[in-house]
């Protein structure tokens, strides 16, 4: 990502949230250290310890029972989030 994406597209109104999960022995500490995978001020880390964000990516956009992680959305400038739903 931080070769083919983040330094392929310059400027300042791409944003990446890069959400960190407990997966492959996955821990916050690991996840602190990861941020040296992808230094962009671009990015904003975030550690999900229960991971919810991937049974809810896995639910909702992937339709999958399988949990979502090791993936990246793709969304235009002109997406929106209309609604959620919490599980």
């Amino acid at each position: 990502m931080q070769r083919e994406i983040l330094q392929g597209f310059g400027g300042s109104n791409l944003r990446v949230y890069a959400v960190w999960v407990p997966f492959n022995g996955g821990t916050e500490q690991a996840a602190d250290v990861s941020q040296r995978v992808l230094p962009d001020p671009r990015v904003v880390h975030v550690w999900d310890d229960e991971a919810a964000t991937s049974e809810w990516f896995a639910k909702n956009v992937d339709k999958s029972f399988a949990p979502a992680w090791d993936v990246y959305y793709l969304y235009g400038p002109d997406a929106m989030w209309t609604t959620s739903r919490a599980h």
